[in-house]
């Protein structure tokens, strides 16, 4: 959820300004370019993973760009599925956790089944 960045940008050459660092709609739409520029045709399904510690994202950080992901990708017709990666975790923190129950809350509130998806 903190990609892309600069190794993105510098492995893939494709610019900041075309895809805007740090944003997760802009990471998903970088990665469809480049197996497209790859030459692989067939429709992606994307994962998708969010993951926080007691420094660096926080918590609220990858709440925020979870919520902000479900509400604002738009590019639903250029990819078959997409898959949320351990949605959840028995032990999970305040400091330290994956998928928080706000993030499913966002994820089931956006009814990611009824976009229109690639056939």
């Amino acid at each position: 959820m903190d990609y892309p960045g600069n190794v993105h940008y510098h492995t893939l050459g494709y610019s900041m300004t075309d895809f805007p660092p740090h944003d997760p709609v802009s990471f998903v739409r970088m990665m469809i370019r480049a197996w497209a520029d790859a030459g692989f045709t067939k429709p992606l399904v994307i994962s998708g993973q969010a993951y926080w510690e007691n420094s660096s994202p926080t918590k609220a950080a990858m709440n925020q760009k979870a919520a902000a992901f479900a509400t604002h990708f738009a590019d639903w017709n250029q990819i078959l599925g997409f898959n949320w990666y351990h949605a959840g975790k028995a032990d999970n923190t305040g400091s330290d956790g994956s998928m928080s129950d706000e993030m499913i809350a966002a994820i089931i509130g956006a009814k990611l089944g009824a976009k229109p998806y690639k056939t």
